[in-house]
């Protein structure tokens, strides 16, 4: 999916049913990462890092989408909720959001149906990309996994 894909979808079960008030379209964003750990690089912009450049320029609201996780677990509960929130006010934003994962949310549950019933009537194991491997992938057999079923 791409980010205006998840947005759009953000924008329809978010902002459609009045989840945030006060918000009725979405806004510019912009893509961040979170949760690094340990040495190895990361991708960046780092949301920290965003977080206080935003503040710097005089950003005063800011609503994180935390669009890479489904549901709510401790990433997004503490390290949005509560680190970042703590970066927002350090940074000067005085209005700091952020949304629920998508959890079950019926627009988010009828297409991952969707997509599984796309697959199973094309009888496709996966799409496309799936065998695309990442840049630096080494590993022998990393996406190999096919499903016998066809």
């Amino acid at each position: 999916a791409s980010v205006k894909g998840i947005m759009d979808m953000f924008a329809a079960d978010f902002v459609a049913q009045g989840k945030l008030p006060g918000v009725t379209t979405p806004n510019r964003y912009v893509l961040a990462w979170q949760s690094k750990v340990g040495y190895l690089p990361w991708m960046t912009p780092d949301t920290a890092s965003v977080i206080e450049n935003l503040g710097k320029k005089g950003q005063k609201s800011l609503l994180v989408v935390p669009v890479a996780f489904t549901s709510d677990h401790i990433e997004t509960l503490y390290e949005i909720g509560m680190e970042y929130a703590e970066d927002a006010e350090k940074a000067g934003i005085t209005d700091f959001r952020f949304t629920e994962g998508l959890n079950g949310s019926e627009t988010f549950i009828n297409t991952l149906a969707d997509i599984v019933c796309e697959h199973l009537d094309a009888k496709e194991n996966h799409s496309p990309q799936y065998k695309m491997k990442c840049l630096t992938c080494t590993k022998p057999h990393c996406r190999q996994l096919l499903n016998p079923a066809f």
